[in-house]
């Protein structure tokens, strides 16, 4: 019996690691591919944030891609320079034709797992441990 009660404590909290995993590495192709175009089109685009997500805004802003994030899931962003984190809700990260981005850290957390993801400038992936 204990050992079915402990799968399930594990099945739960690896549920929760799993969401918080996927949503982080929505955003790392997001960024990758938002920067790509950027540069290949030679335009600004800009990935909005929301309560519910994130997606990517274009030239004329139109909405080239999203991603709904799953319930329960927080999102916060650390912009450069900044001491505090903030909601990711109402932020917009931009990304320029010449193939640069700021560089933001997001933290995404669910109540049993936690994600930080440093952003670069230069390449719009992670750097340093995540």
């Amino acid at each position: 019996m204990a050992l079915v009660i402990g799968l399930a404590v594990f099945n739960f909290d690896s549920l929760g690691r799993d969401k918080v995993e996927d949503a982080g590495d929505q955003l790392i192709v997001m960024a990758k591919q938002t920067l790509d175009a950027a540069t290949v089109l030679g335009h600004q685009m800009t990935i909005q944030f929301d309560k519910s997500g994130f997606g990517v805004v274009g030239g004329q802003g139109v909405l080239a891609g999203s991603y709904t994030l799953p319930d329960g899931l927080k999102m916060e962003i650390l912009r450069f320079r900044a001491k505090d984190w903030v909601p990711a809700d109402g932020n917009l990260w931009t990304f320029s034709g010449q193939g640069l981005c700021e560089p933001i850290r997001v933290r995404l957390e669910s109540p049993s797992a936690s994600r930080e993801i440093n952003f670069n400038a230069l390449t719009g992936t992670p750097i340093g441990n995540e």
